[in-house]
C-alpha cells in the first residue's frame, strides 16, 4: 500500500457533458424512475484521459501492492457490479462506475485475482446502496483506500532487523485497526506472494544500504510515492529522523519518468510506422494517455507547481533534436489543447 493523492484537474470524460458523464446521468435517471440497476457498463474508465488522470496520480505502480507494472488495469475500488459474497441479484456500487474517486490502477494480479468483485465490510455493517449513498464515508469497509486513509505510514510498519520485509501493523494502532491492516495485508496476500515480498524485500536492502552510506539522495528518490514499493524507503527516512521528498521533488521525478515514457512510446510507434505497421489500438491509447497525464500535472497543484511543470516540459521538448519524435509530440499536445 502507498499513500496517493488525487489530482484536481477534470477528465473530459468523466464531466456531467463526457460521455461517461452523461452514461452515468442516464443510469442514475433510469433508476430513480422505475428501480432498474444498470447491468452492463462501457469501459469509458479505459479512455486516454481518464487513464491519464490515474497515470499523473500513481505512475505504473499498482495501489495495492505497491509492485511497478506498464499493464495496470483501471480498478473500481467499490465493485460497480454484483457483489462476492452477497446473495444473487444484490447491486453493487454501480452510481460509482464512472466516478473518479472510485477508480485506480492496479495490477492484474491485485485486480483480478485478489480483488475482483469483493468489498468486505466490518461484521453486521450494513452495505451503502443508492438510496443510502450519502452515508458513504460512514460504512464500515475492511480495505484501506490509499487516498481517504492516509498517510499509510501511519497503518503499516516494518521490523527493522527482518531481512524478509514482512508488513506489519503499525505501533499504537487500537485493536480494531490492527486487524484491519492485519486483514488488509491477508487479503492482498502482501507477505505470501513471492513476487510483491521479494522485490519489496530488495527495495529496503537498496535503501539501508544507501542509509549506510549515507546516500540520502538515493534513498529520498525511491521514496518518491510514485516508485515502486516507495514505503520501505520512506520508512527508512522517518525512523532515521531524515527529510522526506517535498512535494516539489516528486513532482518533478514524475514529470521526468512520465516524459521518458511518452518519448519510448512515441517512437516506438514511430519505429512500426518505419516498418510498414501499424500500432496496435492499446499502443496508441497507452500514448496519449501519458500525453493526458503529462497535461493533467501542468493544470494541478499551485501557480509555482504548474510552472514547474511548463519549465520541465519546455526544456526536455527544446532538448529533443528536431525531427519526426519532437513533431509527433508536439502534435500530441496540440491536439488536445484543441477545443
Amino acid at each position: 500500500m502507498r499513500t496517493l493523492f488525487r489530482p484536481d484537474a477534470p477528465i473530459p470524460t468523466l464531466v456531467d457533458a463526457g460521455v461517461a458523464g452523461k452514461k452515468r446521468n442516464s443510469h442514475r435517471e433510469q433508476f430513480e424512475a422505475d428501480g432498474t440497476v444498470p447491468q452492463t457498463f462501457d469501459d469509458h474508465w479505459n479512455n486516454p484521459d481518464v487513464r491519464g488522470w490515474l497515470h499523473a496520480m500513481q505512475a505504473h505502480v499498482c495501489a495495492y501492492c505497491g509492485l511497478e507494472d506498464r499493464t495496470l488495469d483501471v480498478e473500481h475500488f467499490r465493485p460497480k457490479g454484483a457483489i462476492h459474497g452477497e446473495p444473487p441479484g444484490t447491486p453493487g456500487y454501480w452510481w460509482l462506475a464512472y466516478e473518479a474517486s472510485n477508480l485506480f490502477l492496479a495490477c492484474t494480479a491485485c485486480n483480478q485475482k485478489r480483488k475482483g468483485t469483493r468489498f468486505p465490510l466490518a461484521a453486521a455493517n450494513p452495505r451503502v446502496a443508492y438510496g443510502t449513498r450519502l452515508l458513504l464515508e460512514q460504512e464500515e469497509r475492511i480495505l484501506l483506500d490509499p487516498v481517504e486513509d492516509t498517510p499509510v505510514e501511519d497503518w503499516f510498519h516494518l521490523n527493522w532487523t527482518d531481512p524478509t520485509c514482512q508488513l506489519l501493523p503499525a505501533p499504537g494502532l487500537d485493536a480494531i485497526r490492527q486487524r484491519r491492516v492485519e486483514d488488509v495485508i491477508d487479503f492482498f496476500n502482501l507477505n505470501m506472494d513471492a513476487t510483491v515480498r521479494t522485490r519489496r524485500s530488495k527495495a529496503y536492502e537498496s535503501a539501508v544500504r544507501a542509509a549506510n552510506q549515507n546516500q540520502w539522495g538515493e534513498v529520498r528518490c525511491a521514496a518518491m510515492r510514485h516508485r515502486e514499493h516507495s514505503f520501505v524507503a520512506r520508512f527508512v527516512l522517518i525512523q532515521l529522523k531524515k527529510e522526506l521528498p517535498t512535494p516539489e521533488e516528486e513532482l518533478e521525478d514524475l514529470v521526468l519518468v512520465l516524459w521518458q515514457d511518452l518519448l519510448e512510446q512515441v517512437k516506438w510507434i514511430l519505429d512500426l510506422g518505419n516498418r510498414g505497421k501499424e500500432p496496435a489500438p492499446q499502443d496508441v491509447r497507452q500514448m496519449k494517455s501519458y500525453t493526458w497525464a503529462l497535461t493533467v500535472l501542468q493544470s494541478h497543484g499551485s501557480p509555482a507547481q504548474t510552472q514547474l511543470v511548463e519549465n520541465l516540459l519546455a526544456a526536455r521538448l527544446g532538448a529533443e533534436p528536431i525531427g519526426a519524435i519532437r513533431f509527433h509530440i508536439v502534435r500530441l499536445f496540440r491536439e488536445l489543447a484543441s477545443p
